[in-house]
């Protein structure tokens, strides 16, 4: 299952990503702007994309860099509120 924390509120995130689903696990971070850039961990690698006016991204392959990641995913993902529904 696709664990995914936002830094804005439901109601802010586009559908179908503000709900729920039986593949998808969604929380909201606490602290509005708190994360710049999108990560993605899959095996020994971490993807990460910054959107901003010079976009950039690059992915690193290193087990203890994605494993550390993983660690501060799961100390965000605790003090995240978890989404339960979709907007209406």
């Amino acid at each position: 299952r696709r664990k995914s924390i936002w830094t804005r509120y439901p109601e802010d995130v586009p559908e179908p990503y503000n709900a729920a689903s039986p593949l998808r696990e969604l929380r909201i971070y606490p602290h509005q702007n708190a994360f710049k850039s999108t990560m993605l961990m899959y095996e020994n690698k971490v993807a990460v994309f910054t959107p901003t006016e010079h976009p950039f991204a690059f992915i690193l392959e290193n087990k203890d860099f994605a494993d550390t990641m993983r660690e501060l995913f799961h100390t965000a993902w605790e003090k995240s509120i978890p989404v339960t529904q979709s907007k209406k």
